[in-house]
């Protein structure tokens, strides 16, 4: 009966895991985003300075490179180039060491992980299909997959953590 029950336990498991999230009563139902209601707007009267778009002039300033970024990934990506590269650069470095002022602990975790960890984040079942899997692991979609998992399966004491 043992071996019975455990059959039975991880197809409810299964099932479990195919449950979605329960929507806000609030959540109107829509087709698309379409659909979607404006709560509020904020528009800051006389914001704009030029009509020229953003992408014209990061690309005028050799900043980006639209037409690089959709070769190598394809279309609503950018390539990075020159200043621009820097820029990113220097932006995320002056964050990185603002935060670790505040206790910030930087970390450089692995992109590939394993099925557990997936599971832990909701990326599976649901995601499986769009997923990049290499034996019995997984490329990681965000960085929260592998930052959650840090302390998958432990009772988290708050007073080792500083909340900003």
């Amino acid at each position: 009966m043992d071996e019975e029950l455990k059959v039975i336990n991880e197809d409810i498991y299964k099932k479990n895991l195919q449950l979605p999230n329960i929507p806000n009563d609030n959540m109107p139902v829509g087709k698309d985003e379409n659909d979607n209601v404006e709560i509020r707007k904020w528009v800051k009267k006389d914001f704009r300075k030029t009509n020229i778009p953003h992408w014209d002039i990061a690309t005028r300033l050799n900043l980006v490179d639209f037409e690089l970024g959709a070769k190598i990934s394809g279309t609503r990506f950018l390539a990075y180039t020159e200043n621009g590269a820097i820029m990113v650069r220097a932006i995320a470095d002056i964050l990185l060491k603002r935060h670790k002022k505040h206790g910030y602990k930087e970390m450089m975790l692995p992109l590939l992980v394993n099925e557990e960890n997936m599971l832990g984040t909701g990326q599976l079942p649901k995601f499986e299909d769009d997923a990049y899997k290499i034996d019995n692991q997984f490329l990681i979609p965000t960085s929260e997959v592998s930052l959650t998992n840090i302390v998958r399966g432990e009772i988290v004491d708050t007073k080792n953590y500083q909340c900003i």
